[in-house]
């Protein structure tokens, strides 16, 4: 199956995406960790808490409440 990216979002920072880039729109399936290039979380300010994953197909927001990307955000940043 083929991902599909929900938001246009460019990460940078520590593991901390701009408050200006937000979620609005989020991929529901699991991302195979291959593809995860880097995970990052989005701004306290944004209104709903995700991470933006960055794969070779492009960006992806995914729910903190989604346990596998937790798993693999708390994997990669400490």
């Amino acid at each position: 199956p083929a991902l599909i990216p929900v938001c246009p979002l460019t990460a940078s920072g520590m593991g901390l995406v701009p408050p200006d880039h937000c979620c609005f729109k989020f991929f529901d399936k699991r991302i195979p960790k291959p593809h995860v290039l880097s995970i990052k979380k989005t701004h306290s300010k944004c209104l709903s808490e995700a991470f933006v994953i960055k794969t070779p197909r492009g960006d992806y927001c995914v729910r903190q409440s989604e346990e596998w990307a937790m798993e693999e955000f708390v994997k990669r940043h400490n």
